[in-house]
């Protein structure tokens, strides 16, 4: 589609790897800075060809892009958890006002 950029990467770079730096403060502000446009921002594809991404080695890549996955699902986990407790937090506060659950004197 006219609005689908297709990276077709070499050997030398991961795809895990590429995602995860596109995904940092630091390529997410690098990719802000050549989208062009007014209110919709667009990506041109030449304009993405031209941005330079530091790629180590490839196993250093692989290192990398699983560190921060492990805490990509680790931050995910936690996020679930807060849910949770906030779920069960609404429950009792909702108890006790509806006078469901007493609170001992």
């Amino acid at each position: 589609g006219a609005f689908l950029i297709r990276f077709r990467l070499q050997a030398s770079v991961t795809s895990d790897y590429l995602r995860q730096y596109f995904n940092s403060d630091i390529g997410r502000n690098r990719v802000l800075s050549i989208a062009a446009g007014g209110v919709q921002k667009n990506l041109q594809g030449s304009a993405m060809l031209r941005l330079h991404v530091p790629v180590p080695p490839i196993g250093e890549q692989r290192e990398i892009a699983a560190i921060l996955q492990t805490h990509d699902d680790a931050i995910r986990a936690l996020q679930a958890e807060r849910e949770r407790l906030r779920a069960v937090k609404r429950g009792l506060m909702q108890g006790l006002l509806s006078g469901e659950i007493r609170t001992s004197p």
